[in-house]
């Protein structure tokens, strides 16, 4: 069915603010029709920049509900606060270590759940052959043992990590590369891979210009080398929020010293408590971030450093 300049009107007018498929129900029509019309109007931006107090509002409204259940957790009346869809401040969230994923579902979404899966087994049956059976004690047991030997120490936790690294980046260039991580929730930074360094994927362009920078001082000789995202360090006994840290860079030096280089165009509550973490865990790590003052700084010698973007 042929669109209307009236539809157009309505779809650019909710399209910020409201998720495809509400779009599609107010005007009749399928998401994947509105996803098309979207790419056909040009409608494919990015979301405006997320503002420290849009930010803070949502802090705010996640550490107020912390202990509600999840039918009192409705995001409906935030989302229209702030301009923005469910989906992305539920996003925003989590990368700001707000979701409390130990949450309360509450008895109408228990409910929900029961009646779905209750379809979901009707229509397609059990997808285990369990219908109707129970496991006996003994298998019970059995599992709870075995359930409890995964348990791992924060030795051999590391060692995982250390392996993971490792592999990810023998394989894609990268400890952290595009498919293997969570997107920058804030930024509007040029990502991809760069050819002239060995095809490895960056977050931003003032990242992948930094290893240029980098390349420009090892064949100077003024350091030895360096390596992006080559190590995660974990934060034991933390389980909430920021976790873990995996550094940009590994910047080794002629005497063999090493530091680590954060690129950090600006820095959000997340990166800010990773840093403090970082510091608090391990104390012999020495940190540097590489600010916008630093990067401007950097910059000047763009004209004689190669493919600088």
């Amino acid at each position: 069915m042929k669109w209307t300049p009236e539809e157009d009107e309505v779809l650019v007018s909710l399209y910020l603010s409201h998720e495809r498929k509400q779009i599609a129900a107010v005007l009749g029509r399928t998401p994947a029709s509105i996803r098309k019309r979207c790419s056909v109007l040009g409608l494919n931006q990015k979301h405006p920049a997320v503002s420290d107090k849009e930010m803070e509002e949502v802090r705010q409204w996640y550490e107020f509900r912390q202990d509600a259940n999840l039918e009192d957790f409705s995001l409906d009346s935030l989302a229209q606060k702030l301009n923005r869809t469910k989906q992305f401040i539920s996003r925003l969230a989590g990368r700001m270590g707000l979701t409390k994923q130990g949450r309360p579902i509450g008895d109408k979404v228990k409910n929900a759940i029961g009646e779905s899966s209750k379809k979901r087994i009707a229509t397609k049956g059990h997808p285990k052959g369990m219908l109707g059976k129970k496991h006996t004690d003994q298998f019970k047991a059995e599992q709870s043992k075995r359930v409890k030997a995964r348990e791992f120490t924060p030795e051999q936790v590391e060692a995982r990590i250390e392996k993971q690294m490792r592999t990810k980046i023998e394989r894609y260039g990268a400890g952290r590369a595009r498919w293997l991580s969570s997107p920058n929730a804030y930024s509007r930074a040029k990502s991809g891979s760069r050819a002239d360094l060995n095809n490895c994927y960056f977050r931003s362009a003032w990242e992948a210009n930094y290893a240029r920078y980098l390349n420009w001082l090892a064949e100077r000789g003024e350091i030895q080398g360096w390596e992006y995202e080559c190590k995660t360090f974990l934060f034991a006994g933390v389980t909430r929020g920021a976790i873990s840290y995996t550094p940009d860079f590994k910047v080794t030096y002629r005497d063999g010293s090493y530091e680590w280089h954060e690129i950090k165009g600006w820095i959000t509550s997340e990166a800010r408590t990773r840093l403090k973490r970082m510091t608090q865990y391990y104390p012999d790590e020495k940190v540097v971030v590489i600010t916008k003052k630093e990067y401007t700084a950097i910059a000047k010698w763009k004209g004689v450093i190669p493919n600088w973007e």
